[in-house]
């Protein structure tokens, strides 16, 4: 028994209904907010008693969109999704998300018996990552690119990818790295790091320009200045890059699309190679084709960025312990969150 765990569930979910009842918005941050302020652990207590653990999304874009797939895949696979759906991404969202999903006569338990297959699906701020991460321990996050977005608020992307370095490295090797291979930051903050890191692409270059359009971000080798050579770039600064020099280079995609076909607005057509061993095993020849798989796809989401969510959200649910039956139906069966790709 947790006293203060159970009257900050309690309060929080009071102030949501009050706050929802009273037209005073939607509870999407006020319950969380409450709740914290009684028990400032709260965060931690109550992730700590998911299940299946939890998830964390951050990036420039796409964060939304690879949520509520994993959130759609891991329902298909009968799994109980705590989630911040209505995209409130700050820590009172955060514990808003938890204390809904939370029972205060089994002291903040999840709503599946003994939290055995509840999963916490948790979008977030990329300012707000590191924190979020440091109360949640995650066993999965996703870092799915950056942006020169919001500088106004954040800095340049080099200090934000610092950022994200340092939360994950404080995570140790309980908390899997899933990296879009083929942004180059994103794809640098893997390096060196103790947890298992997965990384995920698109191979597929039919689709792509020859060089980075001129206001791309990230275009030049960390190690030397020396502009990288593309063999493709799929968007912005996104694609298939070495350094001239040879310091740095995409690193192999565990994950990848491997066929594109574009279809407009009905969506796409995918064939994607991911590692044929135990569900969120990457496997060391994984990457380079030995021991995988291929799953084909028809994903109702226009547009080639969008494959980069269908990636991201793939690769966390098979890491989370999503089978691949589940993740078919999870992607296929899909729909877009109000207001985008619209």
């Amino acid at each position: 028994m947790d006293p203060r765990l159970l009257t900050a569930v309690s309060t929080g979910k009071l102030a949501g209904f009050l706050s929802r009842r009273l037209h005073l918005g939607g509870g999407t941050t006020f319950p969380g907010t409450v709740a914290r302020r009684i028990d400032g652990q709260l965060l931690t207590k109550l992730s700590a008693r998911l299940g299946r653990g939890s998830l964390v999304v951050t990036g420039t874009n796409g964060k939304t969109t690879t949520t509520r797939l994993v959130a759609n895949i891991v329902t298909a696979a009968g799994w109980s999704p705590v989630h911040n759906r209505a995209g409130a991404n700050l820590l009172n969202g955060l514990a808003t998300a938890l204390v809904a999903h939370a029972a205060p006569t089994r002291t903040g338990r999840s709503p599946a018996p003994d939290g055995a297959g509840a999963v916490g699906l948790f979008e977030v701020d990329e300012a707000v990552f590191p924190a979020a991460v440091l109360s949640l321990q995650p066993r999965a996050v996703v870092l799915t690119n950056l942006f020169r977005d919001q500088l106004d608020r954040y800095g340049e992307i080099d200090h934000l990818a610092h950022l994200w370095r340092g939360a994950l490295a404080r995570c140790g090797p309980a908390t899997t790295a899933i990296l879009n291979a083929d942004d180059p930051v994103v794809a640098a903050i893997g390096r060196g790091l103790a947890g298992p890191v997965i990384y995920y692409g698109i191979e597929d270059a039919r689709h792509s320009l020859d060089a980075p359009e001129h206001a791309a971000d990230s275009k030049v080798c960390p190690e030397c200045g020396a502009p990288y050579d593309y063999r493709a770039v799929y968007y912005g600064h996104l694609g298939l890059y070495r350094c001239p020099r040879g310091h740095v280079e995409r690193p192999a995609a565990h994950v990848a699309a491997e066929t594109v076909a574009l279809r407009g607005a009905d969506g796409a057509e995918l064939t994607i190679r991911l590692p044929a061993g135990p569900a969120g095993d990457a496997p060391d020849g994984a990457a380079d084709g030995a021991s995988s798989q291929t799953l084909s796809l028809a994903v109702p989401l226009s547009g080639l960025y969008t494959v980069y969510n269908v990636l991201a959200a793939i690769t966390a649910a098979r890491a989370l312990g999503a089978d691949v039956p589940a993740i078919g139906r999870g992607v296929e069966g899909f729909a877009a969150a109000f207001g985008r790709l619209e």
